[in-house]
């Protein structure tokens, strides 16, 4: 099942390495708390919860719900020539416009990169249902994690912002650094987002619900996450780095983080070179 446009860091390459169901035998519903594209509960077929603090996604995710895809088809439909793209770029930002540049980026080269037209899009009447089955939110990641932390029968996929990424844009592009953080002339006071990380740990220490997570691998998230990490494996990133004029592809380390026993998980080697599971 396909999501609307394509979405940067979607986990959808890496359900590969997840026996789903041997994963959800013994789940009545998945959690997503930083949901994206919501790929996972997507795959599970099971009832799902899904959150993400972002607006505009969750206004999206919530119209789709209650009135289906076929507005935005429509308008993408009828807006395909490179200047109607740029013409709805360059007019008000709404909820279509938001969806729109989306759906017509190809966000590992850039916006529109071709004088090729996009494709005709059609509604996506699976992912149309299955938001409209699903529990909508637009809460702090606490808020869930707190809410499903004793249901046995829940099974919470986690895929936060990486801790070596720029994690403030995660806070920032929501208006919480903006609007909290102001000290006058003095300037914008950074936040310390690791907290996240911190949350995360005690929670996986305590809870008595089941959780996936997949995070990158680098030497503090195998320290903080030792005791439940499945296994490690390179991950090959579709989009390309330019490096002295010439692109390569991004290859970093991933980790599968769980407490859900070692045969829900494909840890196979692969022609990345998968590290053995630990």
């Amino acid at each position: 099942m396909s999501f609307f446009f394509p979405y940067p860091g979607s986990k959808r390459r890496e359900l590969k390495r997840i026996n789903m169901p041997k994963c959800v035998e013994a789940i009545d519903i998945v959690v997503e708390p930083f949901c994206g594209s919501c790929c996972f509960s997507m795959a599970s077929g099971k009832d799902a919860a899904v959150n993400d603090l972002d607006p505009m996604l969750f206004d999206f995710m919530s119209t789709i719900q209650a009135e289906g895809d076929q507005k935005f088809i429509d308008f993408y439909n009828a807006h395909k020539t490179r200047e109607q793209f740029e013409e709805v770029l360059a007019g008000e930002q709404n909820l279509m416009a938001w969806y729109y540049k989306r759906a017509a980026s190809v966000f590992r080269v850039g916006m529109y990169p071709t004088a090729r037209p996009p494709v005709r899009r059609v509604s996506l009447s699976k992912a149309v249902e299955f938001f409209q089955k699903s529990r909508i939110t637009n809460v702090n990641y606490a808020d869930i994690l707190t809410e499903f932390h004793d249901n046995e029968r829940a099974l919470i996929f986690l895929d936060p912002p990486y801790f070596n990424s720029s994690s403030v844009e995660y806070y920032q592009q929501h208006g919480a650094l903006l609007r909290d953080q102001i000290e006058g002339d003095r300037g914008v006071r950074v936040p310390d987002n690791t907290q996240m990380f911190v949350d995360i740990i005690k929670f996986f220490q305590t809870c008595r619900c089941k959780f996936i997570m997949i995070t990158n691998g680098n030497a503090i998230m195998k320290h903080i996450y030792r005791d439940f990490i499945i296994y490690e494996y390179q991950f090959k990133y579709s989009g390309t780095i330019i490096i002295n004029g010439i692109g390569r592809k991004k290859l970093t380390t991933h980790l599968l983080i769980s407490n859900l026993p070692p045969d829900c998980f494909n840890c196979h080697a692969d022609a990345l070179g998968e590290m053995a599971p630990t």
